[in-house]
């Protein structure tokens, strides 16, 4: 194996090394911290009784909070990643949901490592209010706790506000200022208000977005209301300086000055690495006439990590493909349609995604899910979204939300399948209006050249290995996952 290739092992697994993903030693032995680190075991957390609503919560929020500590550098030991139980616990989270009438209540305690309680929160809401503040869960959660991501203290003496509920509007606030929607910041903020009254920190960040939208008047308003309730209240940043940053101009310069490695023929890659935002691009385009695509399923019901989906020696790349459902026993499930072998093993599905890449007599194609789709028509077809490019290299995303996460795509370019992944430090890579200007871009541009593309499941689900003729490339997500998109070489 060449030099090169051992940077491309080292550099994707630094990024991943939250999780402990390292596979450079085949044994899968976790590195050895150069300095202390926290250790966190989030147990799983109780459901009181059988129910759907209780399920999702207990679920949804387990996941959030493991997320949250792994991308914060934490060292994570739960049933849901794959964590060396060797490893003896410095804090432990212990969750429970119940439901009574249409309320559902989640709570959590932090305890040290002998058990004892250090401190408790709740959140309460309808299954409607747990699914709105679904990304900002893991947040509220450490807030409630009175913690910060890295399991430290915070100062409640000065707490912005008591009210669990209000301090999640006040996060998915801060989300709409990030995506440039300070109409609907302000409209979060005066739930948030509702809810806790005396909000001051609240009041006056509304403040701040009116002051910016030219506002004046209705700024000193809002100003002079948080004054009124605590002249002394915390101001905390509302926004980050995340808008500001231009990873997708600095990705196409990068990439630009590239070229696609041709490692055999119908097989090129791009291995593009951006060290000042802390992620790396990595883009595949493989003839299907030489190495056929096909979909792998989990062999397990609670999932399989992308090294699992190996099965065929003829493998050379496997990737995370569409999103997919957990039960309250953790069993995972397809959000929407696939079809293999000519089969249909899951029907199209409403929340399962605007687009589907299908075969149809090896050739490459992607459509609409709202189309009618014969299953034996193709051989193969998976349901997954937003198509991030439309037909014609048209952009299929308008808006930047700045929401950066490690991201993955399936497009097609000249009759070519392109597979890209970004993955970066802490799981920030690239929003999906950036990822789609990526793929949409010409290649003597410095983009994927894409004519049309599909995102795929992303985030902590972000995955991919590949192995051929020397190169190896291994980059583990956090979770398990339902299915693998995988190229192979032909007989």
């Amino acid at each position: 194996m060449n030099t090169r290739t051992i940077l491309f092992i080292s550099t994707i697994t630094f990024f991943l090394l939250p999780a402990f993903a390292s596979e450079i030693d085949t044994s899968e032995k976790p590195p050895v911290p150069h300095y202390k680190r926290n250790v966190v075991k989030v147990h799983p957390f109780i459901q009181k009784k059988e129910d759907v609503d209780i399920s999702w919560v207990a679920v949804t929020a387990e996941r959030k909070i493991v997320e949250l500590f792994a991308n914060a550098q934490v060292i994570v030991t739960s049933h849901l990643i794959r964590s060396p139980t060797s490893l003896k616990p410095d804090y432990q989270i212990k969750g429970s949901v119940n439901k009574k009438g249409f309320l559902l209540t989640a709570e959590i305690t932090l305890s040290d490592k002998k058990g004892n309680k250090i401190s408790s929160g709740k959140i309460i809401g309808t299954i409607g209010f747990f699914k709105r503040i679904r990304n900002v869960t893991g947040e509220t959660v450490v807030y409630a706790l009175g913690i910060n991501e890295k399991l430290e203290k915070r100062d409640t003496t000065n707490k912005p506000t008591n009210s669990n509920i209000a301090y999640a509007l006040y996060l998915l606030a801060k989300q709409k200022v990030l995506a440039e929607q300070p109409d609907r910041a302000i409209k979060l903020l005066l739930e948030a208000v509702k809810e806790d009254p005396k909000f001051a920190m609240a009041y006056w960040t509304m403040s701040r977005i009116y002051n910016k939208k030219g506002s004046k008047d209705s700024a000193i308003v809002w100003d002079n209301k948080a004054i009124e309730i605590d002249s002394t209240h915390p101001r905390w940043p509302y926004a980050d300086s995340i808008d500001k940053e231009q990873p997708l101009r600095h990705l196409l310069h990068v990439s630009k000055r590239q070229t696609f490695e041709v490692i055999d023929s119908g097989l090129s890659c791009k291995y593009t690495e951006l060290e000042h935002y802390g992620f790396s691009a990595i883009t595949w385009c493989i003839d299907p006439k030489l190495f056929t695509i096909d979909i792998e399923l989990q062999n397990t019901n609670t999932g399989n990590h992308i090294k699992e989906f190996f099965r065929d020696k003829r493998t050379i790349l496997a990737i995370n493909a569409g999103f997919f459902e957990i039960d309250g026993k953790y069993n995972l499930t397809p959000s929407g349609l696939i079809i293999s072998n000519g089969k249909m093993i899951f029907p199209v599905t409403d929340h399962g995604g605007s687009g589907v890449f299908c075969l149809k007599k090896g050739k490459p194609e992607i459509k609409w899910s709202k189309d009618t789709i014969i299953p034996n028509e193709y051989e193969l077809a998976f349901q997954c979204g937003p198509v991030i490019v439309e037909h014609g290299g048209k952009p299929g995303i308008y808006n930047n939300n700045y929401r950066r996460l490690n991201r993955s795509a399936i497009g097609i370019s000249d009759g070519k399948v392109v597979i890209t992944i970004v993955v970066g430090e802490k799981n920030v890579g690239l929003s999906l209006y950036e990822l789609a200007q990526y793929l949409r871009t010409p290649k003597n541009e410095g983009g994927a050249g894409c004519d049309v593309a599909l995102n795929l499941d992303g985030g902590s689900s972000t995955q991919a290995r590949f192995m051929y003729q020397g190169f190896v490339i291994n980059i583990n997500g956090l979770w398990a996952i339902n299915s693998a998109v995988v190229a192979k070489k032909l007989k």
